[in-house]
């Protein structure tokens, strides 16, 4: 019996499909027929050793499997903490890039690789608010308009605090695996 939970992987599992797996790996060591023959031949301590194991069994996969879902969201978390903040905007900026392709250095005949430079555009700052049509409740007619936060702005700063609560509230089990897995 082994630990089916891939902490390198992106597979988690719901504790239904946990329990499922553990019935057929009972079923594969000890079929229905097996269980009852050993409750009536003696057999019953092998049983219960075996039944022992499993249930440490599952604690670790329980365990291994939270631990591993939390990572998943730790990680996505870090992701989206990366991305541009809509309100501010980023400026243009460049970067060098290798191409896998390799020169031969003229002065020292050694092989060089190739770079070349990657310009990542500006992303303009989304307004913080927007006019928006006010309509007579009567009438339906339009009467005017307001200034209101702007639907993007305020999505970009919720996702960004309930992205900056999961890496706050993460153990750190879930920062040393995240590290592992990133390597």
């Amino acid at each position: 019996m082994k630990n089916f939970i891939d902490l390198m992987g992106n597979v988690t599992y719901s504790p239904k499909q946990i329990e499922k797996r553990m019935q057929a790996m009972t079923n594969a060591q000890w079929p229905k027929q097996r269980r009852e023959r050993a409750l009536r031949t003696g057999e019953q301590e092998a049983l219960d050793a075996f039944f022992v194991d499993l249930g440490g069994l599952k604690e670790q996969i329980v365990a291994d499997n939270q631990l591993l879902y939390q990572t998943i969201q730790y990680e996505k978390a870090l992701t989206r903490l990366e991305q541009v903040i809509l309100s501010e905007g980023r400026a243009a900026y460049t970067y060098e890039e290798a191409t896998g392709a390799y020169t031969v250095d003229e002065e020292t005949g050694e092989q060089v690789e190739t770079m070349r430079t990657v310009e990542v555009p500006a992303i303009e700052p989304v307004p913080l608010t927007i006019m928006e049509n006010v309509y007579d409740e009567e009438t339906g007619e339009l009467v005017g308009e307001q200034e209101v936060n702007n639907p993007l702005v305020v999505l970009d700063v919720t996702e960004r605090e309930m992205a900056q609560s999961v890496v706050d509230g993460a153990d750190d089990a879930v920062k040393q695996l995240a590290e592992e897995r990133n390597k």
